[in-house]
């Protein structure tokens, strides 16, 4: 059972970059290049029925692997990674309300959901800074996650460093936003596939 709910990690990241790599498919005119993620689902987007399902898939499995992974490691009993696991199964919740806060097309005015959209946006940011930090602490006390240890500090780094390069691309109109929006992004998504086939070599070492 642990194996099959710990697959999910896997299947989250994979469905996410669907829908980022189809959505920007069938939408005349986006560029991955210069435009976020974000766009694909703004209010009056095309094709955004189908998306949603995308995205909702994407974090039902996320939620589901991430109440799984805290399951299994509060076991050992190690604060640092259970506070971490808590910021993950946090930022998975959080996650949901984009649904409910879609962002505003580009050049319109901002209204309140598009604020709303920005505030997750930001609260999302804090709560997995804090859970790669408090992992990359945690998992280095746990026999056979040191080198996942350093991996999430790496993790970290990377989403500070292109989150800062985020408001220096958009202050300065250059047209990359979205490639290093997709580093941000990407970054983490990787971080739970990988995170997740950890989980899943432990369990055969464990048998």
């Amino acid at each position: 059972m642990r194996k099959k709910l710990f697959v999910a990690g896997i299947i989250s990241p994979v469905i996410y970059v669907l829908y980022v790599i189809i959505g920007g498919m069938l939408r005349k005119g986006y560029s991955q290049i210069k435009q976020p993620i974000s766009d694909l689902s703004a209010k009056g987007a095309p094709n955004l029925g189908m998306l949603n399902t995308f995205g909702s898939l994407s974090q039902i499995f996320g939620f589901i692997f991430a109440i799984s992974a805290f399951i299994y490691l509060r076991r050992f009993k190690i604060k640092a990674v259970t506070i971490s696991m808590v910021f993950f199964l946090a930022e998975t919740l959080i996650t949901f309300s984009y649904s409910f806060f879609p962002e505003d097309m580009p050049g319109t005015t901002l209204t309140f959901t598009g604020f709303m959209h920005l505030a997750v946006t930001a609260l999302v940011v804090i709560t997995i800074i804090l859970m790669l930090v408090f992992a990359g602490v945690g998992f280095r006390k746990l026999n056979g996650y040191k080198k996942f240890s350093g991996y999430s500090i790496v993790t970290c780094i990377v989403i500070v460093i292109s989150g800062i390069s985020s408001g220096i691309v958009i202050s300065n109109n250059i047209p990359i936003f979205g490639v290093v929006e997709r580093i941000n992004i990407g970054a983490l998504q990787l971080w739970v596939f990988v995170f997740a086939l950890v989980l899943l070599n432990s369990l055969q070492e464990f048998e």
